[in-house]
């Protein structure tokens, strides 16, 4: 069973990290419809998230695989602050989801 949660832990984050990495480098990038400024506010702290979850999961896959010493658990409080970062997503959020209605009801650019 522990094996199990692990294997879906370790896929899912996997999953995300890919995820976050795609939108970064083939969703963000390449939009010029959208002003920079309005970008970090729409997709703020993207970045920092994808790296911070690429460290996790490069440490909880050593962690399982006992490259690494450490606990999953240890690995865990280990990155607890990083995702403090979700605190700060969360909160501008509504601000992010206001201003991309905004602009997708402005711009048929940007809707498409």
């Amino acid at each position: 069973k522990r094996d199990y949660i692990l294997k879906e832990l370790l896929e899912t984050e996997s999953n995300y990290v890919e995820v976050l990495n795609m939108l970064r480098k083939h969703f963000i990038k390449p939009i010029t419809t959208i002003k920079e400024q309005d970008k970090k506010i729409i997709f703020m702290n993207i970045k920092e998230l994808g790296e911070n979850h690429a460290g996790f999961y490069k440490d909880l896959l050593e962690s399982v695989t006992d490259k690494m010493q450490k606990k999953v658990g240890e690995v865990f409080i280990e990155h607890k602050d990083r995702f403090l970062k979700y605190g700060e997503f969360c909160a501008m959020l509504p601000r992010a989801h206001h201003l991309l209605e905004t602009l997708c009801n402005k711009d048929e650019m940007v809707r498409e």
